[in-house]
């Protein structure tokens, strides 16, 4: 991620080009990109289920709302690809991360949201997952 390495003064552009390429390498074969678009929901119960997109692929996020349409929960599923695992694994070791969303009821801003280290791309899927069911729901 941009904020674990220091760029050199007067070539940051260069040193963030430097950091997008070797991430590129680590990410593996280039996958391609799906089209942009909002994530599909589907709802059973007071349960909605998102795909979110990981660092490589795509996981499915549950998001549980109580009766005043507050987050009451959110589980993650299992990742598409291997290469995911590890930092999915990081959200759910986390036992902070999840929390932050119980009781929001409205959309969630980044910054209002702490990532977990070492898993941004991730933790972005789960916050934008749940601001896709929010939103949802609050268009009921």
């Amino acid at each position: 991620a941009e904020g674990d390495i220091d760029t050199v003064t007067y070539a940051t552009i260069s040193s963030k080009g430097i950091l997008e390429a070797v991430n590129q390498v680590l990410a593996g074969p280039a996958q391609e990109e799906p089209e942009a678009q909002a994530p599909a929901v589907s709802v059973e119960g007071n349960t909605a289920t998102v795909t979110a997109r990981g660092f490589t692929g795509t996981f499915d996020v549950n998001v549980t709302l109580d009766e005043n349409g507050a987050v009451a929960s959110v589980k993650v599923g299992k990742p598409s690809t291997e290469q995911d695992e590890p930092y999915l694994q990081m959200v759910k070791d986390s036992k902070t991360f999840l929390a932050q969303f119980v009781g929001k009821t409205g959309e969630i801003a980044e910054g209002d949201i702490d990532t977990v280290t070492y898993a941004t791309i991730s933790s972005k899927g789960i916050l934008e997952a749940v601001n896709q069911v929010l939103s949802a729901h609050g268009a009921q």
